[in-house]
């Protein structure tokens, strides 16, 4: 019960200007509720990827923003097919294309997967890196549950200029 208090007291803060939202978020957090197993106490945990994947990624990261540095409009933005005026909504994070490095980051997880949730599991879905700016953010959403059951994010670098907030 504990572990839904934080989601359901986001959800009381969604406008009430849209109750269609805040309906299909009521309900998101409920099916989810019932239908996704937790494999620990609060069902999420921390891990250490292999280092040679997150060196990887993240040079992958560093060279994609380098290259589209002049012209940030042109890094493709996840769940947005923005127009040609260039406008470049930062609410939504920048998906970096990256297909060879998801399929590596998706086989070399799965064995630390399978031991955290004591189950043997088939590879699904390595989406590939997000960059999250200021002022973007992770859409309240469920995942798919006959899926997306067992999922991690896998943090790969950040802003490290000393004015920047430190990552936890």
């Amino acid at each position: 019960r504990a572990l839904h208090a934080r989601p359901l007291s986001q959800i009381a803060l969604l406008p009430a200007s849209d109750p269609s939202s805040k309906y299909n978020a009521y309900m998101s957090a409920v099916h989810s509720a019932f239908v996704a197993p937790n494999f620990t106490e609060y069902g999420w945990a921390l891990a250490r990827a292999p280092d040679e994947l997150v060196d990887a990624l993240s040079a992958r990261l560093l060279s994609q923003l380098e290259l589209h540095d002049d012209d940030p409009s042109s890094v493709p933005i996840e769940g947005y097919d923005h127009d040609v005026s260039g406008e470049y909504p930062l609410q939504y994070p920048l998906l970096i294309p990256n297909s060879h490095l998801n399929s590596r980051a998706l086989e070399e997880l799965l064995p630390l997967h399978e031991a955290w949730a004591h189950v043997p599991l088939i590879g699904n879905n390595a989406y590939g890196l997000r960059v999250y700016r200021n002022r973007s953010n992770l859409q309240m959403h469920v995942d798919e549950s006959s899926t997306h059951v067992v999922s991690s994010i896998l943090h790969v670098g950040h802003d490290a200029r000393p004015d920047s907030e430190p990552w936890p």
